[in-house]
């Protein structure tokens, strides 16, 4: 693949095109947000799960050493809520318990070969999604369209912080 140099225009500093490239940029990832949750549905549906165990599965899966807890505070559950959940995964035979090696009062949860089977479904399906648009749309080699994406992420993720303090700005 050949390397081009591109130069971007200056961000707007005029308050119309800012409103307009926010108001663009927040349909855009709306739009995402809505394609995230009609996929996870239909994953969930198509794998057996609830919503909620699709997203339990997928952070098992992705974090290390995944407590009760950490899946309680992830997932917006009371604990008691996460081990009906835990306990109904771990039946299905696709997560299992193990003891936490620091702290007895703790356990970690693991994904077995049955949750990793769907783990491995779900990432297939979304990254075949992704494999489209890289294909398709030349506009994801460009570095920054990848940065932006991740400044998005990392802003959303500042102002949701604000909010469950009650700051806003």
């Amino acid at each position: 693949m050949t390397s081009t140099t591109r130069t971007f225009a200056p961000a707007p500093t005029d308050p119309a095109e800012i409103l307009a490239a926010v108001e663009a940029l927040s349909a855009a990832l709306v739009e995402i947000d809505a394609s995230h949750r009609r996929i996870r549905h239909r994953l969930a549906h198509d794998l057996g799960f609830s919503t909620g165990e699709l997203t339990a599965i997928f952070l098992i899966g992705s974090t290390e050493n995944c407590t009760p807890k950490h899946l309680a505070a992830e997932l917006d559950l009371s604990t008691g809520a996460i081990t009906a959940m835990v306990d109904r995964l771990d039946k299905a035979g696709h997560v299992e318990r193990i003891a936490h090696p620091t702290d007895r009062r703790s356990q970690l949860l693991t994904l077995t070969f049955r949750g990793e089977e769907a783990m491995d479904s779900i990432m297939g399906l979304y990254n075949s999604a992704i494999e489209d648009v890289v294909k398709n749309s030349p506009c994801v080699f460009d570095a920054g369209l990848i940065d932006c994406l991740r400044h998005a992420a990392n802003a959303i993720d500042t102002a949701a912080t604000r909010a469950g303090t009650g700051i806003a700005e």
